[in-house]
């Protein structure tokens, strides 16, 4: 493929030459610069900016506001008897509950989905551990045939 050198723009040319200079910032990033420089007044300032571009109707202001009004808790502390989680039958069975917990409505289906996920993760903890223990016992049993 061959360059046509009547195109107007080259490779490895910048195509807006007029753009902002290497290496300035900007607005936003000026704005955090002088929050973290803790300028009491720029701070002020900024917040007042804000404030008055939420009243205005922006968008962008208004979502900013709120996110740090009312913070979104992430989840609600679930309390939910489980069996005893010694084996993975153990699990099974807990996973069960979790199931008709979110079948009578005592757990979301995203609060049953992490609570199954978690019961998965010591599922597995517990086949490695399994597995790790009838291993060291065939080498044992290597080593006392060996010897």
């Amino acid at each position: 493929m061959t360059v046509n050198s009547e195109h107007k723009f080259q490779p490895g040319h910048s195509g807006n030459p007029k753009g902002r200079p290497r290496g300035s910032k900007s607005k936003s990033t000026q704005l955090v610069e002088r929050l973290i420089t803790g300028n009491v007044a720029d701070v002020k300032e900024i917040i007042d900016v804000v404030v008055r571009e939420a009243k205005a109707g922006e968008p962008w202001a208004v979502t900013e506001l709120l996110k740090r009004m009312w913070v979104v808790p992430r989840s609600r502390l679930v309390k939910f008897p489980l069996p005893p989680l010694g084996s993975v039958a153990d699990v099974t069975a807990a996973i069960g509950a979790v199931l008709e917990g979110v079948a009578n409505g005592l757990l979301t289906i995203e609060e049953g989905a992490m609570l199954a996920d978690l019961l998965e993760r010591h599922s597995t903890i517990i086949k490695n551990d399994a597995i790790e223990r009838r291993l060291k016992a065939l080498e044992a049993a290597e080593e006392k045939r060996a010897a």
